[in-house]
């Protein structure tokens, strides 16, 4: 950790000096605090080591300061990541659980009539119905507002959404399974407990592969 805020000072110390030599050694020194730091630098927008100006150090020096980041600044970028889609999950979990509600109530499907889904006791085809089409629209939601307010991620969005989606290959199913098969026993609550259970596993999914090296690139 010592040499890691040595490194960090050293950076710092650079900032705003009209001697391009000591711009010259920024770009070591990231590299050398990504390795202390166990990071990965997935670009450099400038090169230090090809420009020949303080003003083009200067743009260098702050996107090494952004890309490597200290373990306790990596931290802190979790927690507040973690605020924002706490934020955004709640957001859309209120339309799924609403839109839930709404189409349990008006779909035009007898709550008697029965299917068979990945287990040969019969679901509720009217909770299996409205569970996929609430899940799907907060799906949507949540990814909309979590690339552009949470990872800030320039990430294209058709690549990015086949990812989001990808996460409920095996998701999906369980849910569907799980829902109506609760509640039978537990009534509203299971779908309360599918959508906590469903939001800390995707926040992980989008932060650890989806936007693994995208966050923050957004102009």
């Amino acid at each position: 950790m010592d040499d890691e805020k040595k490194v960090v000072t050293s950076l710092n110390d650079a900032k705003g000096s009209d001697d391009i030599s000591i711009y010259q050694t920024s770009l070591d020194n990231s590299l050398k605090l990504a390795s202390l730091a166990e990071s990965e630098v997935s670009y450099v927008k400038v090169d230090l080591k090809k420009v020949a100006s303080t003003a083009e150090y200067q743009e260098g020096l702050d996107n090494n300061l952004k890309l490597v980041a200290t373990p306790a600044d990596a931290a802190h970028e979790t927690k507040v990541q973690a605020f924002k889609y706490f934020c955004c999950m709640c957001s859309a979990g209120v339309i799924e659980f609403i839109t839930y509600l709404i189409f349990v109530a008006v779909l035009p499907i007898d709550p008697n009539k029965m299917i068979h889904f990945l287990d040969p006791k019969p679901l509720s085809l009217l909770i299996f119905v409205s569970e996929i089409i609430s899940l799907a629209l907060s799906i949507v939601w949540n990814f909309t507002f979590n690339r552009k307010f949470t990872f800030k991620s320039a990430k294209s969005v058709p690549k990015a959404m086949a990812m989001a989606f990808l996460f409920y290959v095996p998701f999906f199913p369980f849910a569907a399974w799980y829902v109506p098969r609760l509640a039978v026993y537990i009534g509203i609550f299971a779908k309360l407990s599918k959508m906590i259970l469903n939001g800390v596993l995707e926040f992980l999914w989008q932060k650890f592969v989806i936007y693994r090296h995208d966050t923050n690139t957004a102009v």
